[in-house]
């Protein structure tokens, strides 16, 4: 399977540094999984739909890459979950199938965000519950060195208040978690912009050329003013977070 940074494979040399926090979504995830029908959109290699099968009565992981599928296949086998490849915005499932759906780091990858939660409502069952996450845009922009870095995976990555209000349009939204709730302090905002400034002398990009993007790209979380605790707490008003997550009721 091809590494672009952008799946988490958790064992093996393309290990990455920020699997806790996708593992601590899916942990998350578990309590509202139990005996029931579970659609992991986007699931990537699949480690968290085999977390999620540990639960649930049944998993489907759904992804658009071959690879992935085939790492999944290939590594979590269960015999509650099936990993099969597909388009998050075009599915083959039957109306009302799932008893929840769960969606992370999904929704800015792609071109038509409406035409896939109307998908997802479509197999999601009456009374279902979507758990959905996203980069909040707003933190990320606070916190890039580089403010001139746009992912290229990413197509449309929202504020809190964007997504809420998107989300809302075809489902009644029950509560907000957030991970990394960020606070900065004048120190952080200070070491932020001596690292922007730096940054600007760098004309020929050798930081670029000689460093993993990941070293240049974000202020470390400690210095940003974010907490390092990677597991999700609910989002009180004015709190705000560099990861927020939406659980959602289907009503019809």
């Amino acid at each position: 399977m091809k590494f672009t940074g952008e799946r988490i494979i958790p064992k093996g040399k393309y290990s990455s540094p920020d699997t806790p926090e996708h593992i601590e979504r899916y942990s998350f995830a578990l309590d509202y999984v139990k005996a029931k029908r579970i659609l992991d959109i986007a699931c990537g290699a699949g480690y968290g739909s085999a977390l999620l099968a540990e639960k649930a009565n049944q998993v489907v992981g759904l992804d658009i890459d071959k690879d992935s599928i085939d790492y999944a296949k290939s590594h979590y086998s269960r015999q509650n979950l099936k990993f099969i490849m597909g388009d998050a915005q075009n599915f083959n499932f039957p109306d009302s199938f799932f008893d929840a759906i769960v969606s992370f780091e999904t929704i800015e990858h792609l071109s038509s965000p409406s035409k896939f939660l109307k998908e997802l409502k479509k197999v999601l069952k009456p009374n279902g519950i979507l758990i959905l996450s996203s980069p909040d845009r707003e933190i990320t922009k606070e916190i890039l060195i580089d403010t001139s870095y746009k992912s290229p995976f990413h197509l449309k990555e929202f504020t809190l208040k964007e997504l809420t209000s998107l989300l809302s349009k075809f489902f009644k939204i029950e509560s907000i978690y957030g991970q990394f709730l960020y606070k900065p302090s004048f120190f952080n905002v200070f070491s932020r912009d001596i690292s922007r400034w730096l940054y600007g002398f760098d004309k020929k990009k050798l930081l670029k050329k000689t460093l993993p993007l990941s070293l240049i790209l974000l202020i470390p979380r400690k210095i940003a003013g974010m907490k390092k605790d990677p597991k999700p707490v609910p989002l009180k008003t004015n709190m705000r977070a560099q990861i927020n997550i939406i659980i959602c009721r289907n009503i019809k």
